[in-house]
């Protein structure tokens, strides 16, 4: 490509001149540079050359993402010594093949799963790939702009389009920025709908034109840097995992100055809505024994939720999909307080959590199925952390008295305080379902009202 086209490129790019003007010039110039004859015409100053030729004289080329190598992030995984140059072939060939399939994966994902990769490898190949690369908005193609300074502009070779290295701003709140995406691009997703919003994220339907695949898109309105951290740790953690039931996050990554975490997205039926247009009880108290199942098997994988309610599980068919584990702790530190009545007593205070902290979720959705609501509602979100830590819950059969005795105890021994009081595992809170259903006796503790309320005040 001649110097001339590329001048020119970057002319028009920058506003210098417009297109027909250069078209014309082209035709014109004769034996000219195209620069001394734009500047005997008057359309541009001096220093709009120097402008010019300061951005066509950087050379990205040896720069750009290669798909062959992983793009950016096997790239920087082989430049950091991470991982070899046959590692990332073998897990683009495997990409290419789960692609095929309808179930993508991203490489940083696969070097995981194959042990390629640390956890801590993993989060730090994204954290630099977050600052090192820029992402072409004409034609998609990323590059690699270490080195380079904030705000220096370079020339896409693929589409001409003048890009630049982003300068480094304070994002904790860009809600406003959120606000202004609409049904069109961010990033490498075309955006096709809105999912909702809440008060720390905004998600989107969208599409990854890379891997070809539908997301469910979430853009962060607060972004420090712990927060996306966070995320990439739970990237980590759901890649290794590697378990159908549990929807692993894709990417975890920055667009137009908003930091950005996807997901596959589940083409299935909601929990809530199988839950109020199934009138049966069996029926759902069925479907329950299996989201409680797909979690001991998560357990054993070293997963806990932390956030288990009915927006995060779906169904497809038979199939549970289970979402946004382990991003309780976000909720919570961005201000989220609408997760809160499903929280186990222990995540209120410091300390690890375990499966039981899980089974007390399956108790509250064990509870709204019997009673029609949750345990505690209160409109303050100190309240709830107050009633859940605190209140005895009233029992299901005296807000309904047609609700299972067996069913009820199950329920309130979930619902525990302690617990070490709860079933040890999903899988004995599943088993006491499939008892209820098979018309045989529960195994559950019954905790009478009396000791609930020592065990308060211990």
């Amino acid at each position: 490509m001649s110097d001339d086209i590329l001048f020119g490129a970057v002319a028009v790019n920058e506003g210098f001149i417009s297109r027909p003007q250069l078209d014309q010039a082209l035709r014109e110039q004769g034996t000219a540079k195209l620069g001394e004859f734009l500047v005997a015409r008057g359309l541009v100053t001096a220093a709009q050359i120097e402008a010019i030729l300061d951005i066509q004289k950087i050379n990205i080329a040896d720069r750009v993402e290669r798909s062959e190598e992983g793009g950016l992030f096997g790239q920087i995984a082989i430049r950091e010594g991470y991982v070899t140059t046959s590692q990332v072939s073998a897990c683009v060939r495997r990409q290419q093949e789960l692609a095929a399939g309808g179930a993508p994966a991203m490489i940083g994902q696969l070097l995981l799963q194959k042990g390629a990769l640390s956890s801590s490898q993993f989060v730090d190949v994204l954290r630099r790939q977050e600052k090192a690369g820029v992402r072409c908005a004409g034609c998609g193609t990323s590059y690699l702009v270490e080195g380079l300074g904030p705000g220096t502009k370079f020339l896409c070779r693929r589409c001409l389009r003048v890009l630049s290295v982003p300068v480094l701003q304070d994002k904790a709140d860009i809600s406003a920025q959120v606000e202004r995406i609409v049904v069109d691009s961010f990033g490498p997703y075309a955006i096709e709908g809105d999912l909702g919003r809440g008060p720390w994220s905004a998600s989107f339907r969208a599409m990854h034109r890379g891997l070809n695949c539908r997301v469910a898109l979430r853009v962060l309105r607060r972004a420090e840097p712990w927060v996306v951290d966070h995320l990439r740790a739970v990237a980590a953690a759901s890649a290794v995992v590697n378990q159908p039931e549990v929807v692993p996050i894709l990417e975890v990554g920055e667009a137009e100055g908003i930091p950005f975490v996807s997901r596959p997205f589940v083409d299935g039926e909601p929990y809530g809505s199988v839950a109020a247009k199934t009138h049966e009880l069996a029926v759902m108290v069925a479907r329950l024994e299996r989201v409680a199942l797909a979690l001991h098997r998560a357990h054993g994988r070293g997963i806990v939720h932390g956030n288990l309610r009915a927006a995060n599980l779906f169904f497809a068919g038979d199939d549970v999909k289970i979402v946004d584990a382990g991003l309780a702790p976000l909720h919570d530190a961005l201000g989220d307080g609408a997760t809160l009545s499903h929280r186990a007593p222990e995540q209120f205070s410091p300390g690890p959590l375990d499966a039981r902290t899980d089974v007390y979720s399956l108790g509250v959705l064990l509870y709204e199925l019997l009673a029609g609501r949750p345990p505690f509602r209160r409109a303050a979100p100190d309240d709830v952390r107050e009633a859940v830590r605190r209140q005895v819950p009233t029992r299901p059969s005296e807000i309904d008295p047609q609700a299972p005795p067996d069913l009820e105890a199950v329920c309130l021994c979930a619902l525990a305080k302690d617990r070490d009081d709860r079933m040890a595992t999903a899988a004995a809170f599943a088993d006491d379902l499939a008892r209820w259903r098979g018309g045989q006796p529960v195994k559950a503790k019954r905790l009478g009202r009396r000791r609930w309320l020592r065990k308060l005040f211990e």
